[in-house]
C-alpha cells in the first residue's frame, strides 16, 4: 500500500438487505489492533479485531432496523517502536459507505390528481398504496404524503 496512513476497506455487495451480514475485508498497511465500527449518526456495531497481517476479514451484521445506509469505519494502531531511527506512521484509518437495499419494501404508489393547477389554488390529490403483505421486519413510522409543484412544470 503507497498510503501508509489509510486502511482499505472492501465490501463484498454494492448494496445490503437489513438483517443480512456484510462480509467486510480489511486492507491494512501494517499488522495491529482494530476497531471496526458499523455508524449512522450513532455507533450501531463495533468489534475488536487483531491483525496479525496486513488483511482481515470481518462478518458484520446488517441490522434489520437499518433505513438509509450506514458507514463502515476502520481505525487500526500499532506499537511505536522506539528503537527505529525512522518511524512511520502508527495509526490507519479507512472508512466505506454501506449501502441498503430496500427494493424488497417498495411499495406501488398510484396518485390521481388533475392535469393542471393555478397559481396559489388548491388541488385534490387521491394517494393509493395497496396493503403489503405480512413483513417480519418493523415497519417504518406511517407516512403523510406531500406533493408540490415546480414553477412551469
Amino acid at each position: 500500500m503507497n498510503r501508509p496512513e489509510r486502511a482499505e476497506i472492501v465490501l463484498d455487495r454494492d448494496a445490503y438487505v437489513p438483517g443480512s451480514t456484510a462480509n467486510v475485508l480489511i486492507r491494512s498497511p501494517f499488522p495491529g489492533r482494530l476497531l471496526l465500527t458499523l455508524e449512522t449518526d450513532r455507533v450501531l456495531d463495533h468489534r475488536f479485531v487483531s491483525l496479525t497481517g496486513n488483511t482481515a476479514e470481518v462478518a458484520l451484521p446488517v441490522p434489520a432496523t437499518l433505513r438509509g445506509g450506514a458507514f463502515v469505519s476502520a481505525t487500526l494502531v500499532r506499537g511505536v517502536d522506539p528503537a527505529q531511527d525512522k518511524w512511520l506512521p502508527h495509526r490507519a484509518i479507512g472508512l466505506a459507505r454501506l449501502m441498503t437495499d430496500h427494493q424488497a419494501r417498495a411499495l406501488p404508489v398510484e396518485l390521481t390528481a388533475p392535469a393542471a393547477a393555478r397559481p396559489d389554488s388548491s388541488v385534490s390529490i387521491h394517494v393509493e398504496i395497496p396493503v403489503p403483505p405480512a413483513d417480519p421486519t418493523p415497519a417504518p413510522a406511517p407516512a403523510s404524503p406531500t406533493a408540490s409543484q415546480a414553477p412551469g412544470g
